[in-house]
């Protein structure tokens, strides 16, 4: 992700992301096979690539409606919700290591809080995984 602000003003934010739809998974590289899944494979039937997307640009743009109106609160509520790791021990891989812990919420700013053998720690970015 990457974002351009003029002062407290958003002026664009890049957001990519990686979905696999209907790939089998004997096919992932054998070092990801273990992480890497699809929505197949989740749903147990065929996802048809332009419905998905449609649905994803409409999702994306009612979440991103909401922001815009201020509707943080909201948003930050749903995630929290749907947030499979919070309450469990996970292993973050950020920029600057591996930080593992317990994962108690997410804060006002969308950070990951953790509980580590160091204390509490905000992780801002990684790769999440529940241990």
């Amino acid at each position: 992700m990457t974002s351009k602000t003029s002062g407290r003003r958003i002026e664009h934010v890049i957001v990519g992301i990686g979905i696999n739809l209907n790939t089998d998974p004997v096919s992932f590289p054998y070092s990801i096979r273990d992480i890497a899944g699809s929505m197949k494979e989740l749903s147990g039937k065929s996802i048809d690539p332009n419905e998905f997307t449609r649905d994803l640009l409409y999702l994306l743009d009612l979440n991103y409606s909401m922001f815009v109106e201020g509707q943080k609160e909201e948003l930050l509520d749903q995630w929290s919700e749907r947030a499979p790791m919070l309450g469990k021990n996970v292993s973050v891989s950020t920029s600057k290591g591996e930080v593992s812990g317990k994962a108690l919420g997410i804060d006002q700013s969308g950070a990951l809080i953790l509980q580590t053998e160091k204390g509490m720690e905000r992780i801002d970015a990684g790769d999440c995984h529940i241990l």
